[in-house]
């Protein structure tokens, strides 16, 4: 189902937006929202709107003021009802302030009031009804709230200067409440969390740019880094919850070399803080397709460097820090606990921080790091050395339990698995470092520039 969105440029562009986005949250990939405000201006502007509008199977009129010039969106329901025909299932929806006087060539249409009752019933002409019917069993208090978010964004359309969002963003939006504090505080996010943004934010996700806004549970259903992603936008939320500046992170776009930053850079909460927004930025990196596994086509030598700034890493962050803090705690007679179970959940974010680096640097798997260091064709490492991808599930499970309360705290059992993976982290980074260094000596220097 296209639903294109008629309006006043470019002072509603965000308002609608945002509009569309909510209109789609319980879609899935079954509505595609398209505007005017998509396009960049230039020869071929008006001939993609025109063609929009032409795929579209319902048109919506956002009709905000009375004082604004219309010429240009009445052509555009122009060129949608030529299209449709009278027999057509299609519909021209003229969404209004009830307070607003539609003029009277739109008299004929379908107006719907921007009031949550009469938003409520398009709602469920889309949703529950024939010819549509894109997901019948969605209960009345999702259709409800959908309805009070966007009665909420079109009171909310008012004149304001020119605003660009130049990269991927998202918003995610909680209904808070105890519960919710437990599943954050477990490094979780809630199903029904609402995730809409600008700028194809979608495609971080590996969904398709113009599906928009989700359910985060149905976002990341099948995205292979949901664990360790969501680990993150939940620690990032949580400090942000205490008035902190959370900390980024790298992601990689599905099937693709984009490299972002990702991080949180402000939320909004109501007077009540029953519901709060949290906006997050994903900034392209300026990242040498070399530097990635796909660039570098298997490269030995590239996964050695992989490798080596991997284990240095693990060495100065997992080790030096945490591993000698926790030892520095245990060694106390009467060691704090609430520091305790800080340098737990730190341990554990390292961990999903690691497997982050590891899977954008194409040496998440024992095959990628036995090539790189040529294991089974030289000196093999030391038996103690060795540690399997079950090891390290083992561990990160044993850092996770502890730090939900699943399980009674044995924090002389972390120590001795943080020990384990120093040990095996050193065998590798030793191993790597000289495998690196051979492969640099190797290598001649460029040849002198021709004469003249």
């Amino acid at each position: 189902m296209r639903i294109f969105i008629s309006h006043k440029m470019p002072v509603d562009t965000k308002a609608v937006q945002d509009f569309g986005e909510k209109l789609a949250l319980y879609a899935g990939q079954a509505i595609e929202i398209s505007h005017a405000g998509q396009f960049e201006k230039g020869a071929d502007f008006r001939d993609k709107i025109e063609e929009a509008i032409k795929q579209s199977d319902v048109f919506i009129l956002f009709y905000t003021s009375e004082t604004y010039d219309w010429s240009f969106c009445m052509l555009e329901c122009g060129l949608f009802k030529a299209k449709v025909g009278v027999s057509s299932p299609h519909q021209l929806i003229v969404l209004h302030s009830p307070n607003t006087n539609i003029p009277a060539s739109l008299n004929n249409l379908n107006a719907v009031s921007a009031t949550r009752s009469d938003i409520e019933v398009m709602l469920k002409g889309f949703y529950h009804d024939d010819p549509w019917a894109i997901k019948p069993d969605l209960d009345e208090i999702h259709i409800q709230n959908l309805a009070s978010s966007l009665e909420h964004i079109f009171k909310g359309t008012t004149p304001y200067g020119f605003n660009f969002d130049l990269v991927p963003n998202f918003v995610i939006e909680l209904t808070m409440s105890e519960d919710i504090g437990d599943v954050l505080n477990r490094g979780r996010l809630p199903n029904e969390a609402t995730l809409y943004g600008s700028q194809g934010w979608q495609a971080l996700f590996g969904k398709n740019a113009e599906t928009g806004a989700w359910p985060w549970g149905e976002l990341v259903a099948r995205w292979p880094n949901k664990e360790l992603y969501e680990f993150e936008f939940a620690s990032m939320i949580s400090v942000a919850l205490e008035r902190n500046a959370p900390k980024g992170c790298y992601l990689q776009m599905p099937n693709s070399m984009l490299i972002y930053r990702l991080s949180l850079r402000r939320y909004e909460g109501t007077l009540n803080g029953e519901r709060c927004r949290f906006f997050f930025t994903a900034a392209p990196m300026d990242v040498e397709t070399y530097w990635l596994p796909e660039g570098a086509s298997g490269s030995r030598s590239t996964n050695l460097f992989h490798l080596v700034n991997l284990t240095w890493f693990v060495r100065k962050r997992l080790i030096e820090t945490y591993y000698s803090r926790l030892s520095e705690l245990l060694s106390m007679s009467k060691p704090d606990q609430p520091q305790l179970e800080k340098i737990v959940r730190d341990i554990y974010g390292e961990m999903v921080l690691v497997e982050i680096q590891s899977i954008m640097r194409g040496i998440d798997t024992p095959k990628e790091v036995n090539d790189a260091l040529l294991l089974g064709k030289g000196a093999p490492l030391q038996t103690n050395a060795l540690m399997s991808d079950a090891d390290w599930d083992g561990y990160k499970e044993l850092m996770y339990d502890t730090m939900i309360g699943k399980i009674e705290p044995d924090y002389n059992a972390i120590a001795s698995a943080i020990y384990r993976i120093g040990i095996a982290n050193t065998a590798y980074y030793q191993k790597a470092a000289e495998a690196y260094a051979s492969d640099a000596i190797t290598i001649l220097p460029p040849d002198p520039p021709s004469a003249p």
